[in-house]
């Protein structure tokens, strides 16, 4: 081995004080050289060093024969001048040999910005990474990848010589080329048969210069050039909608990729239940011609009233269609709920997906084995392209609606919330759709001794679709068992037609009541099947449930008959096709 005497600078606050290396193996001198990254204090001058120590990398690169083909991407892809710059890199530059047949040909058909990011820099890293000891880095290359680097390894390829010093950097020989792998975002570039998904997600893309990534030049009239200019692409959709980082090398992802033949399948599933009006009317519970908490009762169920709504339907319809598609193609790794999307883990398929924005998806097992082709591998994680998409309408589009938001409340002196422990309900006493941990309920008193309350619930968010209504109503737990009384109700549904105009519906009336089991803690009454013909998911504006006793007042012997003070758990709208789906596992 050389041995080599010769001097660097070393700063010292504001100056330069010469700092002698006296006689030692060249590999240990060369660690010291290139210990810094600024060419012009620390490499303008040498003593005694190996000539090609004081040539740049570009020189050294392309006078060695064995690097040829490297040399020959490197200047295809215009980053000789970066080589050949005071900026200090270290290189791990394939030999010849690494190359298949027929390689260097068709990497040299590249465009030269694809080379210069899946080739050239994807061998190039800032500062210095020598070879030294057993010391393992996660090295982070220009085109923003990560490798680890062990020093005789990196990326999982063999060093063939390492430490060859130049003046603005230091080169290692490898036996092998590191494969590039995309990442999430990167990946739409590169998929094929999957043009809508690509077409949306581009919509929300931003592209930028990097300032402080890239090489400046010199300024001609004026103007700013770049010997190295590094353009970023960002994307909006995966980074503030879907709680993404695609371009993120330290995150793991596996997304679904809808082939064209899935997408024009979801739309045609999905579309019928986001059928919107550019016009309607609707109950707007706060408007004058109706009525307010002052009004009497019969303006609750008199002539419906309404003010009209306008709105950008086939905006709407667009926009929310697809992204009902892309809402649930994506899955962290990391997340407990997908561990077993990690290869490494090995463990069985789990019962639950958690996208990321949060939803659980239940149909595991079909939604992960409607791929097409072998599953990819990522720089940060899986893509699986898809031939179906096999959620769960009510986990994903059509969800389940529960509501008490209270739009009106007639007759009514206070509404009071009130909350226990589910556990504590004796179950025997109840029927509850959807138990929680927590039970709660709403509770309207009476404005005088002998009122009857009144409430309107907004049904909020309602898609053009089939439900099972369900009311929850629960009994005065004051009383015993034996001393509660039942309900005699009336409901009203006040919902638009696919014409756009107001509607009701009824349930009950002073002869046929809708009555509550009193032996019950909470009873849940089944209104049945009710199909709303248009969708008011997203917008100002919902059909509405009245809630209203069946007496005309409640007199002594009323108040002895039926239940007068209103609690209200919950409403519930469930999608007829969950109910199917039920009552399918429970047989």
């Amino acid at each position: 081995m050389k041995i080599s005497k010769y001097r660097i600078f070393e700063k010292s606050n504001s100056m330069k004080h010469i700092k002698y290396i006296g006689t030692m193996m060249m590999a240990v001198g060369m660690l010291a050289a290139t210990s810094c990254s600024d060419f012009d204090d620390y490499n303008s001058e040498h003593i005694d060093v190996i000539p090609e120590g004081n040539q740049t990398l570009w020189k050294n690169i392309s006078d060695n024969a064995d690097l040829s083909n490297f040399a020959k991407l490197v200047e295809k892809a215009g980053y000789k001048d970066a080589l050949n710059s005071s900026r200090y890199f270290t290189v791990w530059a394939p030999l010849n040999s690494a190359f298949k047949t027929g390689e260097v040909e068709q990497f040299l058909e590249l465009d030269s910005a694809k080379l210069l990011k899946e080739f050239v820099k994807n061998h190039i890293a800032d500062r210095n990474y020598p070879s030294s000891g057993n010391v393992v880095e996660k090295v982070n290359t220009l085109n923003k990848k990560s490798y680890f680097f062990d020093g005789i390894t990196f990326g999982d390829v063999a060093l063939a010589t390492p430490n060859l010093p130049s003046n603005n950097g230091v080169i290692h020989t490898m036996q092998g080329r590191v494969p590039f792998l995309y990442n999430v975002y990167e990946n739409l570039d590169n998929i094929t048969g999957c043009d809508k998904l690509v077409q949306y997600f581009r919509k929300y893309d931003l592209t930028y210069l990097d300032e402080n990534a890239s090489i400046k030049g010199p300024i001609i009239e004026g103007i700013q050039t770049w010997i190295d200019s590094v353009i970023v692409k960002r994307n909006e959709m995966f980074l503030k909608d879907l709680n993404v980082k695609a371009e993120s090398e330290d995150s793991s992802y596996t997304m679904l990729l809808p082939t064209d033949n899935a997408w024009d399948k979801a739309v045609e599933k999905i579309k019928p239940c986001y059928n919107y009006l550019a016009s309607f009317k609707w109950q707007d519970l706060s408007h004058a011609d109706i009525g307010n908490k002052t009004a009497s009762d019969s303006k609750m169920t008199a002539a419906l009233g309404g003010v009209d709504m306008k709105i950008d339907a086939s905006y709407y319809i667009d926009s929310l269609v697809n992204r009902n598609i892309v809402d649930y193609l994506v899955y962290n790794n990391n997340e407990s709920y997908n561990s077993f999307l990690k290869p490494e883990v090995g463990t069985t398929i789990g019962d639950t997906l958690l996208t990321t924005r949060g939803r659980k998806l239940t149909n595991v097992a079909n939604v992960l084995t409607a791929g097409v082709g072998e599953r990819q591998k990522l720089s940060n994680g899986w893509a699986q392209k898809v031939d179906s998409l096999v959620f769960f309408p009510w986990e994903t589009y059509n969800p389940t609606i529960k509501t008490r938001n209270v739009g009106r409340q007639v007759a009514v002196k206070e509404i009071t919330n009130w909350t226990m422990e589910a556990s504590s309900l004796e179950y025997a006493n109840v029927t509850l759709e959807d138990p929680e941990e927590e039970f709660t309920w709403i509770e309207a008193t009476p404005a005088t001794l002998s009122g009857k309350p009144e409430l309107d619930f907004y049904l909020n968010n309602l898609r053009s679709a089939t439900y099972n209504i369900y009311v929850v109503l629960v009994a005065d737990l004051q009383k015993s068992e034996e001393a509660r009384l039942p309900y005699s109700l009336r409901f009203d549904l006040s919902y638009t037609n696919e014409s756009g105009a107001l509607q009701k519906k009824t349930w009950g009336d002073t002869k046929n009541p809708v009555m509550t089991d009193p032996t019950k803690v909470a009873d849940t009454i089944s209104l049945g099947e009710f199909t709303f013909p248009i969708c008011y998911y997203g917008i100002n504006a919902a059909p509405n449930l009245k809630i209203s006793h069946t007496v005309t007042s409640f007199t002594q012997s009323n108040r002895n008959k039926y239940e007068q003070i209103l609690r209200v758990a919950n409403i519930i709208l469930r999608p007829v096709e969950q109910d199917k789906y039920i009552a399918t596992k429970e047989d």
